[in-house]
This record gives structure tokens, sequence and C-alpha cells, in this order.
């Protein structure tokens, strides 16, 4: 029998869905799902109800509601997120270090994470990369330097660790924080038109590219009768360059949690990557949520994120070559049975810091002109 899609709260399934989305996205630490539902009594999506999704034993999101919306006329809509969201709505608690030395952003990750009760995983290929020193002396074993201060939320001491280190956090679904490398997984199912592509959308927009990436961090300095250590406004720089816009464009970034010139260079050159890779992308519609397509027995297996996804779309002139999975929507209407996935894939390198991003993008060819 077919996986189909399945909603529990606190541990029980719920029937009473008509529409759901799943958003994953390797850029957020937690998914979301909307739901719309019957009206239903006793109401069971309380505050503190805990709320899964699941494709069939796949998880999708494990998390509680976050909101509610009861209209007239029967539509009842609730948001739910994954328990990692807490992580960027919280402050990183008082006690924990503010200082990390000898650490690894993974240490980092699950120093912050730990009073939550949430769990921060890993692959193997990110646990070796953790065990060497990169070729810009930052981030891949030891962090250099790494200070940080109370009030900052949570999420934002993790992130900050993982862009100096070059690796991704986010939510894979089940509750956890997974910590890894971009694009290391490859999919086994492609992308091509008159194959499985039901839809295709090649979107380019080049509004928020710029051509010099300048970070501002700010200087941390002891200060008053205790030494208090105080931060700011200081010479603390990092720069990248995108050679992909070819004309005088730059930008500059204000870090506020930026204490080092390495840390600064790793938020310039993250920067620079993202925006070009977002200044290109491709919207993919599959039918069904299983990538060995609609109706497929056995166990589930759903498009995932950060997979590097083999693509022949020439119709918007995009393949054959991989591209990353960045991020995806899951939608059904239970009705019918409809089941739709939605993926928007990027240029393979959308992760990968260098000093200087080139112009190439979905398509292969150099944008830097806005071909």
């Amino acid at each position: 029998m077919p996986a189909a899609p399945r909603v529990l709260v606190d541990g029980r399934e719920f029937l009473g869905w008509k529409e759901l989305t799943v958003h994953r996205s390797v850029s957020e630490v937690a998914g979301s799902v909307e739901l719309s539902v019957f009206p239903t009594r006793p109401w069971p999506f309380g505050r503190n109800a805990h709320l899964e999704v699941r494709f069939g034993d796949q998880p999708l999101l494990t998390g509680f509601p976050f909101k509610e919306q009861r209209v007239g006329g029967g539509e009842w809509l609730v948001t739910g997120f994954d328990s990692t969201l807490d992580l960027a709505h919280s402050i990183y608690a008082a006690g924990q270090p503010l200082d990390f030395p000898g650490k690894s952003a993974f240490d980092v990750a699950k120093i912050a994470a730990e009073p939550f009760g949430i769990r921060v995983a890993t692959t193997a290929p990110t646990v070796e990369r953790l065990t060497q020193v990169s070729d810009l002396g930052i981030g891949a074993g030891q962090l250099p330097y790494y200070h940080v201060d109370w009030g900052f939320r949570a999420w934002d001491v993790i992130e900050g660790a993982l862009r100096q280190a070059g690796l991704l956090g986010y939510g894979p679904g089940d509750g956890s924080l997974l910590v890894t490398l971009p694009g290391r997984a490859r999919s086994p199912v492609a992308l091509k038109q008159g194959r499985n592509l039901v839809r295709v959308t090649r979107i380019g927009d080049w509004s928020e590219r710029f051509s010099y990436y300048v970070v501002r961090g700010f200087e941390l300095a002891a200060t008053g009768p205790h030494d208090t250590v105080v931060a700011t406004p200081g010479p603390t720089i990092g720069e990248a360059r995108d050679d992909g816009v070819g004309r005088y464009r730059p930008t500059l970034v204000v870090g506020e949690m930026v204490s080092s010139p390495e840390m600064a260079t790793a938020l310039a050159q993250w920067d620079a990557i993202w925006r070009a890779a977002m200044s290109m992308r491709l919207v993919a519609q599959v039918a069904g949520w299983d990538r060995r397509g609609p109706g497929a027995p056995g166990s589930a297996d759903a498009w995932l994120v950060n997979e590097l996804v083999p693509v022949d779309a020439p119709e918007v002139d995009v393949g054959p070559g991989e591209l990353l999975t960045a991020s995806i929507d899951y939608s059904a209407t239970r009705e019918s049975g409809g089941l739709t996935t939605t993926l928007t894939l990027v240029r393979p390198d959308a992760f990968a810091r260098k000093p200087v991003v080139e112009g190439l993008g979905v398509g292969g060819a150099d944008e830097g002109d806005g071909g």
C-alpha cells in the first residue's frame, strides 16, 4: 500500500483535516505546516499539544501548534512549526558559556540547544570535516575565536558558529536540529520534462545581489571597574566579491554578533553566495510526495532538502545538470487524495563560501549581465 499523509496530535491520528502544506528549507531552522481543518470539539490543537505530520512513517514535521484561526462558515486554520522554532524565538540562556575555546560549531550547537531539550544530530561526512582544518584556517575543526553575549537568540548563537564552519543547520522534520555539510547527498531520482515534471518555472531576480560585500563587526573591549566586556562598532571587517554583477554595486552588512575578522569574512562570503544562488532559481512541481512516483508501494521516500538533483528542463533553458534543493513544499488535499511536491532549486555551490563568487546560475550560463 502506498504511503499517505498523516497528522498526529498527542500521538493520536487526527482525521479532521481538509488540506495541508508542509514547508521545509535549508535556510530555516524550523519547518512549518498550514492545516485547514473541520470545526472540531473538543479542540485538540492546544498550545502545548504535540503535533506531527508524517508521510507514512517518514517524519516531515515534529513540533507544536503556534497559531490558530477560526472563521465562521467552517474554515478553521492551524499553523504549526517544528520544535526547533523555539531556538529562533528564545534567548540564549543565562549561565551558559560566552566563549568557546577549543570547541567546534557542532559543540556550540549542542550547548545552545541543550536547555530546550532539542537533540543536535549530524552526518558522518560532517564529523570527518570537523576533525580537519579548512583551507581558510577557520571553522572546519575548532573555532579560532567565538564570543557571544546573553540576550542574543539561541539560533543566532548557533548560526554564527555554523557559518564560520561552512555548515548548515535546519530541522529535518523529526524534532531535532541537523548540522550538516551542504549538498553532499544526491537524489536517486532526476527531474525531467516529459517524465515527472508537472510544471517548471525559472525565476531571475537580481535586485538583492551586489558586486561587493562589506561586513562591519564590533570590537570587544573590557571597560569599567569589573572589566565588563562591551561591544562597540569597530574596525572588524570582512569582504567578498561577486563577479556575476557587472557594475559597481556595493553593500554593507552590520553584524551585531561579529567580533573577529574570521567571523566577518565568513558572513560576507556566505551572504554573497546565498544571494547569488537565490537570484536565479528553478521552481519545479511534481505529482505526489514520493520521489519514486505517485502510488509507489512500500516505505515512504519523500523528496528532501539539501540534496543535489539531476535536472533537465530544456523549455526553460535549464540542464542537464545538478541543482541543490533549497526548499520543498508538500501539499495535500484529503478529500481528493491529491498530493503535490514543489521544489525550489538553486546552483549547486549555494553554500560554498569563497572570496569571489562567479556568475553561474541554474541555467549553467554566465549570468553576470542578467542574461
